[in-house]
């Protein structure tokens, strides 16, 4: 899907915010452009946009964006209608009506449980646009778990990637709890582009999720369906804590011979710290220029800082200095209060330096 660099700015913010389901409460249509521009745009980059139509969004967004459509063409842009004799184009007015003719009083966005939908992020590599789509969950909890939808921590993370891509470019990249791949995506995507020979391993512990994660990796509008060494692998981190298994976990990083690990979003109850920390520390030893970069959503307080703590027991912890750039439009969703730090990592009874952990607070 190639992004036309003519776009004004507010029209570039709705068609950044359909294409991610971005609810309407934060979608403005402008009223500094003529209706006949606003009207050409929705026909051409939306109603008739191929990507959308291989990949769209739920019925249910559908509806809500175009209610909202036809709430701007009746109450703002209506004097410009009478006014300058302009006509209406057929085709928004047909599908606004579609709309409008079924709903009901009860109608409403989270009236009913929303259906999974295709959702495309937006994001920029150096000045031009790429994007990310992947089939979602547009639920906080699906089937007992949370990693069906996107999380912010990772699109704080793929900025800082994005500005920074040797870190990923021509390199073997191990990202723990994937979830449904934007990060993974946006690496893959970094790597492709480089034409540099890379590697990239996603991991997550349920077989659904990562199976979600493989199917949005090969979208074939994604760039990392031609990325030639991509693979997503079952990994549980509390084999790492236990005796019996560990040493399964450590002949998996052994063999996956990685130069940076990434994760987003992983420390998110302090029940799993001690056994991430573990997953970590088999990650990076022996590995001397190996460094692992960790996104972290500062949900509690205290969690973080436990997880701090504990890192700090095997790692030295630094903060990093992070700027506070939009990747593209996908910043349109990290609302959330997140983190950067850095975390330079020398695991005890070592001298020599093991790697970096970075936590991304936002």
């Amino acid at each position: 899907m190639e992004m036309d660099q003519g776009i004004p700015d507010s029209l570039l913010d709705v068609l950044c915010g359909y294409a991610s389901n971005l609810h309407t409460k934060f979608l403005s249509f402008p009223t500094d452009l003529s209706l006949d521009r606003v009207q050409v745009f929705l026909v051409d980059k939306i109603l008739l946009n191929r990507h959308f139509s291989s990949y769209p969004a739920s019925a249910q967004y559908n509806k809500l964006f175009w209610k909202h459509d036809g709430h701007y063409f009746t109450t703002l842009a209506y004097t410009e209608l009478i006014r300058k004799d302009v006509e209406l184009d057929s085709r928004i007015y047909e599908h606004y009506v579609s709309f409008v003719s079924t709903a009901s009083s009860s109608e409403g966005f989270g009236a009913k449980p929303p259906s999974p939908s295709y959702i495309t992020y937006f994001w920029l590599n150096g000045s031009q646009y790429e994007h990310s789509t992947l089939m979602e969950s547009r639920k906080l909890i699906e089937e007992g778990t949370t990693g069906f939808t996107t999380w912010p921590a990772s699109m704080v993370l793929a900025d800082y990637l994005t500005s920074h891509s040797d870190l990923v470019s021509g390199k073997s990249v191990l990202e723990l709890g994937s979830g449904i791949g934007l990060l993974g995506i946006v690496v893959a995507t970094l790597q492709v582009r480089s034409q540099l020979s890379s590697r990239l391993c996603l991991t997550d512990v349920r077989p659904d999720v990562l199976d979600r994660c493989q199917n949005n990796l090969t979208l074939p509008c994604n760039i990392s369906s031609s990325h030639p060494a991509l693979s997503c692998l079952l990994l549980d981190w509390t084999d790492a804590f236990d005796k019996l298994t560990n040493q399964g976990t450590s002949d998996i990083m052994s063999g996956l011979d990685h130069d940076l690990i990434i994760g987003a979003d992983i420390v998110f109850d302090p029940v799993i710290i001690p056994a991430l920390v573990a997953t970590l520390s088999l990650a990076l030893q022996n590995k001397e220029n190996t460094s692992a970069l960790l996104a972290l959503t500062v949900r509690n307080a205290a969690t973080i800082a436990e997880f701090l703590s504990t890192a700090r027991k095997g790692f030295i912890v630094e903060e990093i200095e992070r700027d506070n750039q939009r990747i593209g439009r996908m910043y349109m969703h990290a609302l959330q209060d997140t983190a950067f730090v850095s975390l330079t990592s020398v695991h005890l009874g070592h001298s020599h330096r093991l790697g970096e952990y970075n936590a991304v607070v936002a």
